[in-house]
């Protein structure tokens, strides 16, 4: 008989049990769900990140320098907004690793020789050693098109180390070992042209115009005996050289032609100096162009001085004024992109103000800033006097260095 208590739904049967799973192995750990890779947008984002921190803790950090530490002008590092890209461009995704790199540190060559010049580390004639190295850049643009062709990251690298070493090899090796730079051309300029000529001092004579054009080459002025003695070298055609005489004053015009293309290169060389009367009372003018310019005007009496600088690296000494001179005697410069350097006798009467640009200015021992006047930046020597006979020197400098010092 069956017992009907025994069924899967019977009343006195303890209820059923499911089976227990598999024991797992010990050595197995249990199992989690993969963990998701990291997104390029959200790795974008971070590199970003990374390179926007880094500008902001360097402008914070001028202007906490700025902010404390006297004497420091904040113009003089406008570089930085060259540097410093190129800092973050190194941290960009979407690129090779050595690409970014190498364009990132190109550009903080660039940015940081441009901030050597502004804080008057290096000349800003050393971009002119630079430029003379342009077949460089040929070398480099070809290197890149057989990079890409190939699609060769060594020779990516190796166009721009092209680069940075003409860059680094024309500010510091080119500069240090004296080599003259030259500007100008090989292109349409004929022959070589030598200057030489003498006007003798005539004692009828007082006061002068004087107009020196140095254009593109070497700019040399000093005092002498004769009237005017030049001598000079020019591969831009005919020297100008003209002297006119009016009972007790003269006129006088010299410069070194202009040429009709202007590239880097070395072959070519041009100079002038230029000596003027030292008994004569001068209005000078004198255009530096693209040239490197000595004008020791110490023995010269000046009743007045324009100086157009343009990319130029260039030296003006001033020395006492003269009794026969206006008061003030008017000093005028115009200062392309170009280190300029205004040297003074030690206790001299004098006012300076510099206007305008991208520029570092240097005022050194004897002078103190007087203020703001317009737009430029105003500095007197001690003791000064309006009154008294004094220089009134007004620089309009464009980018570049402006040294003002006494000697």
């Amino acid at each position: 008989m069956t017992d009907e208590n025994n069924g899967a739904g019977g009343r006195g049967s303890e209820p059923a049990q499911a089976p227990p799973p598999p024991a797992q192995p010990a050595s197995e750990a249990p199992w989690q769900p993969p963990s998701a890779p990291v997104a390029p947008e959200r790795t974008g984002r971070r590199n970003a990140g990374l390179g926007w921190g880094i500008v902001l803790v360097v402008i914070g950090g001028l202007l906490l320098l700025n902010q404390f530490v006297p004497g420091v002008q904040l113009w003089r590092f406008w570089p930085l907004l060259i540097v410093v890209p190129g800092i973050v461009d190194m941290f960009k995704p979407g690129r090779p690793l050595a690409s970014r790199v190498m364009g990132g540190l190109t550009t903080i060559t660039i940015g940081g020789i441009l901030l050597a010049n502004t804080l008057g580390y290096l000349s800003w004639s050393v971009w002119w050693n630079i430029l003379s190295l342009w077949p460089l850049l040929i070398v480099a643009a070809g290197l890149g098109i057989i990079a890409h062709a190939m699609d060769s990251s060594g020779l990516r690298v190796l166009s721009s180390l092209v680069v940075i070493g003409g860059l680094l090899y024309g500010a510091f090796i080119m500069s240090s070992s004296g080599g003259r730079w030259s500007p100008w051309a090989v292109v349409d300029l004929g022959d070589e042209v030598a200057i030489s000529e003498r006007e003798p001092h005539d004692g009828d004579v007082d006061t002068g115009v004087a107009v020196i054009r140095g254009g593109v080459g070497e700019l040399t002025i000093f005092a002498g005996r004769d009237l005017v003695r030049v001598e000079g070298e020019t591969p831009f055609g005919d020297p100008v050289y003209d002297v006119t005489k009016r009972g007790d004053e003269v006129d006088l015009e010299v410069g070194l032609g202009e040429g009709t293309v202007v590239w880097p290169g070395p072959s070519a060389r041009a100079f002038l100096e230029v000596a003027l009367d030292e008994r004569v009372l001068w209005d000078l003018s004198i255009d530096s162009g693209v040239s490197l310019t000595e004008a020791d005007l110490e023995g010269l009496q000046l009743s007045a001085l324009s100086v157009d600088v343009g990319v130029s690296d260039t030296t003006v000494t001033l020395g006492e004024i003269s009794r026969q001179a206006p008061d003030p005697v008017p000093v005028r410069v115009e200062a392309g992109v170009s280190t300029f350097k205004l040297r003074l006798p030690d206790g001299v009467n004098a006012r300076v103000r510099v206007e305008g640009g991208l520029n570092a200015v240097d005022v050194g021992r004897g002078f103190t800033r007087a203020g703001d006047r317009g737009d430029g930046r105003v500095w007197l020597s001690e003791g000064f006097d309006e009154d008294d006979p004094h220089y009134d020197v007004v620089i309009s400098s464009g980018v570049g260095a402006v040294d003002v010092q006494t000697y």
